[in-house]
């Protein structure tokens, strides 16, 4: 499903994909980018509030990806990544 929206953004013109919410008989899954290397994948019920899930959604993403940006240049600084 990611590969396909991937490519739908793209050839519509709409740059880089970030987020795509499938819904099926039983419920959703929320697959969401975080940053260029990480994903995150939500999985809900029938009753997900969909609209909730879009508005909190794109802070957590942000959130995580300000962590992973951190966690990644401190890995880079340290005294072993230099060796």
């Amino acid at each position: 499903m990611l590969g396909v929206s991937q490519r739908m953004a793209a050839e519509a013109g709409h740059g880089v994909l970030h987020e795509a919410v499938p819904r099926s008989g039983g419920g959703y899954v929320g697959i969401y980018a975080v940053g260029a290397l990480a994903l995150l994948v939500l999985v809900g019920d029938s009753g997900l509030d969909s609209a909730k899930l879009h508005r909190e959604s794109r802070p957590t993403v942000e959130n995580l990806e300000r962590l992973l940006t951190a966690a990644a240049a401190s890995k880079d600084n340290s005294p072993t990544a230099a060796s």
